[in-house]
């Protein structure tokens, strides 16, 4: 923190620090934040992301409180209207995924668009035969990438969220989703996923 902090920005006008999770500072961080407030260089903008009633007072009675709120589902309209995305308010299930962030339903508009439409077709709900789940699991490894892979488990916990009552298929979601982060087979994964019961 300090070496990020003692030196004014080169270039441009500002130098910007950002200090992620706060609260988890030990003391000795902590009065070494303080101590950096209490004298800050000029030109250098520090960024706290943490939840306030947990960080020392000293520190917070230095610092101007930038609350950041979902929006409720009128100011999601207004937001992606005046970017130009007005096209996003027409998939209601990116929007709600959202969960009130228009960055968000930007950015999982553009993944959604990125899955081709038969793969997002086959999964409106869990397959119901086996040879259905095994051609979609091939059809998964052969045209998504990893990082698709796992947004679509993502989508799915969403999509399926009527399926889900059953702890079964959560459960299977969440084991699919850490396969693939241990680096399993990606066809295997989605072929045990997809299995219907």
């Amino acid at each position: 923190m300090q070496v990020a902090t003692a030196t004014s920005p080169l270039i441009a006008p500002y130098k910007i620090v950002v200090v992620e999770n706060a609260e988890r500072m030990p003391p000795t961080a902590a009065n070494a934040l303080l101590k950096t407030l209490e004298e800050p260089i000029s030109g250098t903008i520090i960024l706290i992301s943490s939840q306030p009633q947990r960080l020392l007072a000293t520190i917070t009675s230095r610092c101007q409180l930038v609350p950041f709120q979902r929006l409720n589902n009128a100011q999601m309209t207004t937001v992606l209207e005046n970017v130009g995305r007005s096209e996003i308010l027409n998939h209601p299930n990116v929007i709600q995924f959202a969960g009130g962030s228009p960055g968000i339903a930007i950015a999982y508009h553009d993944q959604l668009q990125s899955i081709p439409q038969s793969i997002l077709q086959q999964l409106i709900q869990p397959p119901s035969n086996l040879l259905t789940a095994l051609s979609i699991a091939k059809d998964i490894e052969v045209q998504l990438d990893f990082h698709q892979q796992l947004w679509l488990i993502d989508y799915l916990q969403y999509c399926w969220k009527e399926f889900l009552s059953d702890q079964n298929w959560l459960l299977k979601l969440e084991d699919a989703k850490n396969s693939l982060l241990k680096m399993a087979s990606p066809r295997l994964v989605w072929e045990v996923l997809l299995f219907p019961d």
